[in-house]
C-alpha cells in the first residue's frame, strides 16, 4: 500500500512540473506573438523635415527620400528610407508635395523633365506637372491610372536656431488601384 502511495504521488508530481513548465513557455511565447497585434503604428503620423526651402527650384519637382525608422513586427530599423517623395516649389513659399509611388500598382515615377510631366515606366501611366492624369486621347495609348497622384501634407516651417525655411512632409501610403486616395492601415 505504501509502494502505490509513492507511485501516485511520484506520478502526480511529475504531471504537475511538467505542465508548469509548459505554462512557464506558452506565457511568452503567446506575449510575443501577440505583441505586434497590440501595437500602434505611428511611424506615418509625425511631420519629417525633408528639404530646406531654397534647394528647391520654382516649378522644377525634386525628389527626395523619406528617411526615419520604422518597427517591421519585433526589429527596429532605425534609419531607413521609408519612401520617396517629390517637392514642387510654388508661388512663393508654397510647396506640394506628391508621393512617388504610382497609384496604380507601387511602382517608382520619375520626372521627366524633357516632356515637363511624370511617367511610371511599369505600365506607361503619365501624370502632368501638376500630378494629374493626363487624358488616354492626348497619349494615343491607354493611361491605366485610376487617379493622380498621392498628395501628402506639407508645410513649410522655419528652424528656431539658424532661421533657415524647411520644407516638413508627414509621409503616408495610401491602397493602389482604387479611384480615390485611401490611405493604409
Amino acid at each position: 500500500m505504501i509502494e502505490q502511495t509513492r507511485r501516485v504521488w511520484l506520478k502526480f508530481t511529475c504531471r504537475t512540473l511538467t505542465l508548469g513548465y509548459a505554462a512557464l513557455m506558452l506565457i511568452p511565447g503567446v506575449r510575443f506573438l501577440v505583441d505586434p497585434l497590440m501595437r500602434r503604428s505611428t511611424q506615418n503620423s509625425e511631420a519629417r523635415r525633408v528639404a530646406r526651402l531654397d534647394d528647391l527650384q520654382p516649378n522644377v519637382p525634386r525628389p527626395f527620400a523619406i528617411k526615419g525608422s520604422r518597427l517591421d513586427a519585433w526589429t527596429l530599423y532605425p534609419e531607413e528610407t521609408l519612401g520617396r517623395v517629390f517637392l514642387v516649389r510654388r508661388d512663393g513659399d508654397t510647396v506640394e508635395a506628391f508621393t512617388a509611388e504610382c497609384p496604380h500598382l507601387g511602382c517608382v515615377i520619375e520626372f521627366q523633365e524633357d516632356q515637363d510631366r511624370f511617367f511610371c515606366p511599369c505600365h506607361r501611366g503619365v501624370f502632368d506637372a501638376e500630378g494629374a492624369v493626363v487624358p488616354s486621347d492626348q497619349l494615343g495609348w491607354n493611361n491605366p491610372l485610376p487617379r493622380g497622384m498621392d498628395h501628402l501634407e506639407c508645410e513649410v516651417v522655419e528652424d528656431d536656431d539658424s532661421g533657415e525655411k524647411w520644407v516638413t512632409v508627414v509621409f503616408e501610403r495610401f491602397q493602389h488601384g482604387l479611384a480615390q486616395q485611401v490611405a493604409t492601415a
